[in-house]
């Protein structure tokens, strides 16, 4: 892998949409969280969505999860009988639930909690070159290809997943660094480094 600046840059990303072109294209790296499309050139920024927690709805009523990552939704208080992560249930109590991209997450109550919304959290440590991220559970709202960003405000990684994950692994390719528990992951949001002039999407 090339070395920019000192640092150790992460894999070319094979498959991110280009807000420019339009189009998949392969993104090469050439800085630590900076990528240019191999179609049109033009330099893109990873980094991580913003996230805020939603208002708890009623009993039983679905919320989807419109961030553009996974999140980790944390319910405290309240009096419930389920929780539902994309029509699944996931549990019957208080607790942290991962919900997936565009995935819904509703919980039954008699008396309402709380909740808040968040990046998750690995639940170890993981060497550099590890084949996984280990979560507590959950690991499945993660999917194949998608592209993740291991601690987005610090020692950054960008990796791909490489594989189907299960409740508490998340398989990886591309891992430079080690990490210690509890390090956020974030799917990537793809922002353009220097704006980007408003060509129009195309319908081929």
């Amino acid at each position: 892998m090339p070395w920019i600046g000192g640092t150790l840059e992460p894999l070319d990303v094979a498959s991110l949409r280009c807000p420019r072109c339009w189009f998949p294209a392969p993104m090469v790296p050439y800085g630590v969280l900076t990528y240019r499309c191999l179609r049109c050139e033009w330099p893109f920024t990873l980094g991580a969505p913003t996230i805020t927690s939603p208002a708890v709805p009623a009993t039983t009523v679905p919320v989807t999860n419109s961030t553009g990552t996974v999140v980790a939704v944390t319910i405290t208080g309240g009096t419930l009988t389920s929780v539902v992560v994309n029509g699944t249930q996931a549990g019957t109590s208080a607790g942290t639930y991962l919900v997936p991209v565009a995935g819904t997450v509703s919980i039954t109550f008699s008396a309402a909690p709380t909740w808040a919304w968040a990046l998750p959290a690995i639940s170890a440590g993981v060497s550099a070159g590890g084949p996984a991220l280990p979560f507590t559970a959950g690991g499945t709202a993660f999917t194949a290809g998608q592209v993740l960003i291991i601690d987005p405000a610090g020692a950054s990684d960008v990796v791909v997943v490489t594989g189907t994950p299960s409740a508490t692994s998340v398989p990886v390719g591309g891992m430079d660094l080690a990490h210690l528990t509890g390090v956020l992951v974030t799917v990537a949001s793809l922002a353009p480094a220097l704006g980007v002039e408003g060509v129009p999407a195309t319908a081929y």
